[in-house]
């Protein structure tokens, strides 16, 4: 017989000590339009900051 398991994804994930115990604490790291560039550029063979609206990611 199979169990069936729900995983409520209705509370979100937060950036403190009391969401989660601390073994399973999220760590999620901020990054502003200007620090994520070179990551979205990845996607993007020739992107350049000049192709994006306000030169931002």
């Amino acid at each position: 017989m199979h169990i069936k398991q729900f995983i409520d994804l209705s509370v979100p994930l937060e950036n403190n000590n009391y969401s989660d115990p601390k073994p399973l604490l999220p760590k999620i790291t901020y990054t502003n339009h200007q620090e994520s560039f070179e990551q979205m550029a990845q996607f993007f063979p020739g992107l350049t900051r000049k192709d994006l609206p306000d030169q931002e990611a």
